[in-house]
This record gives structure tokens, sequence and C-alpha cells, in this order.
């Protein structure tokens, strides 16, 4: 019997002392900056020569409550001669942590599209995320 109480209290304290253990030390993370990329390009020869070329990079840069992200893409494919694709686009945005689970942003975005209904679409965002 006394095995048992051993046994139910530990089962019970273990989630304590995981939380205690994941418990801040009051220092704080150094900053992060993190990154991905693409590069493509395809060129094809036939009866229709055409080309195409996409690029992209997405960075993150996260200190304390802030988080920082920098989208870059391009698009531009020629067929026969004739530019048939050609877009740019960019986008900012900064997070500020208020609590846990939310945040508050602002966003800036830019798309310059040669071949869609807009020639070109900015906009500016402001709110809060949970």
């Amino acid at each position: 019997m006394r095995l048992l109480r051993i046994a139910v209290l530990a089962t019970a304290l273990t989630p304590i002392a995981a939380v205690a253990a994941a418990a801040p030390t009051g220092a704080k993370p150094a900053p992060r900056l993190s990154g991905k990329g693409r590069l493509g390009f395809v060129a094809s020869q036939g009866n229709a020569q055409g080309k195409s070329a996409n690029a992209a990079l997405n960075l993150s840069y996260v200190s304390g409550p802030w988080k920082h992200s920098l989208s870059l893409a391009a698009l531009y494919g020629q067929s026969l001669g004739v530019v048939s694709a050609e877009r740019w686009t960019a986008m900012w945005q900064s997070n500020r942590k208020i609590s846990a689970d939310a945040y508050a942003f602002g966003s800036l975005r830019y798309e310059h599209d040669l071949f869609d209904g807009f020639q070109y679409q900015g906009s500016a965002a402001a709110g809060l995320g949970y």
C-alpha cells in the first residue's frame, strides 16, 4: 500500500516539477535571425521557346517581444520573345507580443503585376491577433 501511495504522489508531482524546470530564469533570450530562399529557372525549346525565372526570400528577426518579417518574391516569364509574366512582391510585418497568446501587428505590402487586373496594389494594416 505504501508503494502505491509513493507512485501516486510521484505521478501527481511530475507535472509540477516539469513546470518548475521550464520556468524562466530571468535572462532575455538572444535575438534570432532566420530565413529561407528559393531560386528557379526553366528554359524550354521546341515548337516554341520559353523562359521562366522566379526567386523568393523570407527573413524573420525575433528580439524579445518583437518579431519582424520580410518577404520578397519575383516572377518573370517569356515565350516566343514576348514577356508573359512579370510580378514583384514585397511584404513587411512587425508583431509585438502582448501576452503568451496575444499580439499586436502592423504590416505593409506591395505587389506590382503587369498581367493582373491591377497593375500594382499596396496595403497597410494594423491590428490585434490571438
